[in-house]
């Protein structure tokens, strides 16, 4: 009897530890397991001043280039196609579905998703408004703790260039469409803590709420606002 009860007791402890193991890996990360963040402070470059002899530099919040709504790419030319190479690569490195290349301090309508390039993308067709998605989203330029649950439309079609400066339209659905915004908000300085309706804090960066408390009704707007893809010119 008292054997099998010793073994009943082993039996449930491991049951209770692989229950705490399994919440505990399943979870967000504890604050207790999450790095303090570190922010970086790029340099702006364009296409024009790009550095072709250093790899591209990753952003982190709260750095300046997070911010800017980037420029036209006008010139269809070596340093673009260098420009696209060297994304890619940071994608690989960071581990990033896409990227803009505002994100690595480059002041440039750039975007790259998997294997697809976007040259000056503006979106052109939007799903209705109630097949909108919710996703719950994290982004590799904010601390690891943040994330945030985003209203994204379930299928777009994008008109952008190549990098040989030739015009098409893709239709994007579902993560694909998902993905593609993410970038493109990134694209014109929205980041996904501006879709939050209320201030968000991180334990790994106390000084996100001071920070972006007095802009954020009006970056939520910004990144609320389904007209605001049309702000780039159209094609020539």
């Amino acid at each position: 009897g008292s054997s099998r009860r010793r073994n009943a007791i082993v039996d449930g402890s491991r049951a209770f530890a692989a229950a705490i193991l399994t919440s505990f890996f399943q979870a967000e990360a504890p604050w207790f397991l999450i790095k303090p963040w570190h922010g970086t402070r790029l340099t702006l470059q364009t296409l024009d001043t790009l550095d072709t002899s250093k790899d591209f530099s990753f952003a982190q919040y709260p750095d300046p280039v997070l911010r800017i709504d980037a420029k036209e790419v006008k010139q269809y030319d070596e340093k673009l196609k260098f420009c696209v190479y060297k994304l890619q690569k940071v994608c690989q490195r960071v581990g990033a579905v896409g990227l803009a290349a505002t994100q690595c301090g480059i002041d440039a309508q750039i975007l790259v998703l998997r294997d697809a390039v976007y040259i000056n993308p503006h979106i052109v067709y939007r799903s209705d408004e109630f097949q909108m998605k919710t996703w719950r989203e994290q982004c590799l330029v904010l601390p690891q703790d943040i994330r945030v649950e985003t209203l994204r439309d379930a299928s777009i079609q994008v008109a952008a260039f190549d990098i040989y400066g030739t015009p098409f339209v893709a239709t994007l659905e579902d993560e694909e469409a998902r993905a593609f915004q993410h970038e493109f908000d990134h694209m014109h300085g929205i980041l996904i803590i501006d879709h939050s309706y209320s201030l968000l804090s991180s334990s790994s960066f106390p000084s996100m709420l001071d920070l972006e408390a007095p802009l954020h009704s009006e970056r939520r707007y910004r990144a609320w606002d389904r007209t605001s893809s049309f702000r780039s010119s159209q094609l020539r």
